[in-house]
């Protein structure tokens, strides 16, 4: 199989498992936003609203969400990033930089705008804010390690071991709700940017074949494990425990959809593969979506009412879907 197969295989997969992610995203968004008068079960909210997460773990289902992000973008953006610098030359690191920019500013504006005007609160950070400004700090490293995934691993854990020497030291890596640093703020974007590495780093390795992304796998659930006896996960602080440990097991879990798709079906689902494709625009409208439910329809009494809000917003992506695919629209990232 040649290098062009390769790269088509690969991000034939990435599709199929980000179109699962708007899936899930989705579901969590609509779940954590229209269930505030009943108990949703312990494993699954967010721990920093309480809960007592997954058992041995220290956080819960939701919490995996924010090193979702930056592990799938990881994956694929410093490759992207190497075709576009081929064909546009440097001035593919200002535009990198000012299309993060934009990002942060256009979800500044709309949706945290609107969400502290309408509720009285000093909110002014979200999850699509984080992925601008991860992106914005990714553009100063670029240069330095874009082409030799080693150099990747090492800026990659430097960044995380300096994380985690100053993160005690520094509220403002903390998610602090009063102050409105919600979702670790500014400064855990910084770990983001960790993530995002190393995250690349594994997405070379994959390229190598199927034994070395299984040491690779191997070696990372083993450090997450000894980072769980230095510190507990803390998923309020995003501290570097919780960051790892997320990691590995969101590695495993692609380990596993890798060995389906490799060895049993190496074929991209269509709709689904198209909601992977054009995951910005469906997470700009999953923030839509959170508007409607915590505005116009939540809050709701049961979980199966929640369920068919999901089930009728997944249909609704999927028809979405049909004409994005029929006519090979990409809202690229």
């Amino acid at each position: 199989m040649d290098k062009n197969d390769l790269i088509k295989r690969r991000d034939a997969l990435l599709d199929n498992v980000k179109g699962i992610v708007v899936l899930c995203f989705m579901f969590s968004s609509i779940i954590t936003n229209a269930s505030k008068t009943f108990s949703l079960p312990d494993w699954m909210p967010h721990t920093n609203h309480g809960a007592p997460g997954i058992p041995y773990l220290n956080f819960g289902l939701f919490d995996f969400g924010p090193v979702l992000f930056f592990f799938l973008i990881g994956l694929i953006v410093v490759q992207s990033f190497n075709r576009r610098l081929e064909r546009e030359g440097k001035s593919a690191y200002k535009q990198f930089f000012f299309k993060n920019a934009a990002l942060v500013g256009i979800v500044a504006v709309t949706y945290v705008f609107f969400l502290n005007t309408f509720t009285g609160t000093h909110y002014y950070w979200n999850s699509i804010i984080a992925v601008g400004f991860t992106g914005m700090l990714l553009t100063g490293v670029l240069p330095f390690c874009r082409k030799n995934k080693w150099i990747k691993l090492a800026i990659g854990v430097g960044i995380l071991l300096v994380y985690t020497l100053l993160g005690d030291k520094l509220d403002i890596l903390r998610a602090n709700e009063p102050a409105g640093l919600v979702e670790g703020g500014w400064g855990a974007c910084f770990g983001y940017l960790a993530v995002v590495l190393i995250s690349s780093f594994i997405g070379d390795m994959i390229s190598k074949g199927t034994i070395f992304y299984f040491i690779i796998s191997v070696v990372l659930g083993i450090v997450a494990v000894m980072m769980n006896f230095v510190a507990k996960a803390d998923y309020s602080s995003y501290n570097t425990t919780y960051l790892l440990t997320a990691l590995a097991i969101l590695n495993g879990a692609y380990f596993i959809f890798y060995l389906i798709y490799k060895y049993v079906y190496p074929k991209p689902v269509p709709l689904l593969s198209t909601l992977g494709r054009n995951l910005l625009l469906f997470l700009v409208i999953t923030g839509f979506v959170d508007l409607l439910v915590m505005f116009a329809l939540g809050p709701f009494q049961s979980i199966e009412q929640l369920l068919v809000l999901s089930s009728i917003c997944a249909v609704a992506y999927l028809l979405l879907a049909i004409p994005l695919s029929k006519k090979k629209v990409i809202f690229k990232m």
